[in-house]
């Protein structure tokens, strides 16, 4: 994977491994939630409401 920077140590080229792959799926995701014109907010309340099934009252 190419990265963007250089690493000072094992640790930080770790960090930065599992951080930047979270960042593109992050981007790709607000992405995709505007094609549907919805914030995550509002995308966290959907689910929240489709799995609650009988709970909510």
């Amino acid at each position: 994977m190419d990265f963007p920077i250089k690493f000072r140590d094992k640790k930080h080229e770790i960090l930065i491994s599992l951080w930047w792959p979270s960042q593109i799926l992050t981007k790709q995701f607000r992405s995709l939630l505007k094609t549907f014109e919805l914030t995550e907010l509002q995308f966290n309340v959907l689910m929240a409401i489709k799995y609650a099934s009988n709970f909510l009252t």
